[in-house]
């Protein structure tokens, strides 16, 4: 008699991998120009920040500095050097147009981003089409199958009047809100879906 040869104990089947979950596309990541614009942007920003912290901190020196400020042009016809107030003055002024200056590229900036950011979706879109449209199918065929159930459920209902069978007592659902069957929600939205091409 021979001997049983020992069977190998079954591996389970490998898990399945999930897919990995879909990511859309920035925009700086889908066009180059778009990321310049924003990162410009955001430099220009950090500058005009600055530019109101150092005018504020100038500002308050000014308010406690009780000396007689004289203007540069004067102090140099009396010989004297540029005192710290006089100087705290100039510099303001000069913040003052360093910022307007910066509010003007800003405007120009954000109408270059505007421009800019159409384009920019255009690549987002154009990447991201395969995946809206698997989406819209799947709605698609869902409200397929509801409409499905919704004609099974009419005909049943409708079985009930015709035998003149009181059935109230099983609660009687309205569909209503789902529009006409013919021409309610469902078949204007699977209508619209196939048009658009994204649903046969």
């Amino acid at each position: 008699m021979g001997l049983l040869k020992k069977s190998e104990p079954t591996k389970p089947d490998a898990p399945l991998e999930s897919p990995a979950p879909f990511v859309m596309p920035s925009l700086e990541d889908s066009s180059p120009a778009y990321a310049a614009l924003i990162a410009k942007r955001l430099a220009l920003n950090v500058a005009r920040d600055k530019l109101q912290a150092e005018r504020r901190k100038l500002e308050k020196e000014i308010a406690l500095d009780t000396s007689t400020a004289l203007r540069p042009a004067i102090a140099n016809l009396l010989g004297d050097d540029e005192d710290s107030k006089s100087h705290n003055f100039k510099r303001v002024a000069e913040i003052h147009r360093e910022v307007a200056n910066i509010d003007s590229a800003l405007e120009v900036l954000r109408e270059r981003i505007l421009t800019e950011r159409g384009k920019a979706s255009r690549i987002v879109y154009d990447a991201v089409r395969p995946e809206y449209g698997r989406r819209v199918s799947a709605v698609a065929k869902a409200l397929e199958a509801v409409q499905a159930a919704r004609r099974d459920y009419d005909d049943l209902r409708n079985m009930f009047e015709a035998e003149d069978i009181a059935w109230s007592a099983l609660g009687p659902l309205t569909l209503g809100w789902l529009g006409d069957p013919r021409d309610g929600h469902i078949p204007r939205f699977l209508n619209d879906v196939r048009e658009a091409g994204y649903y046969a």
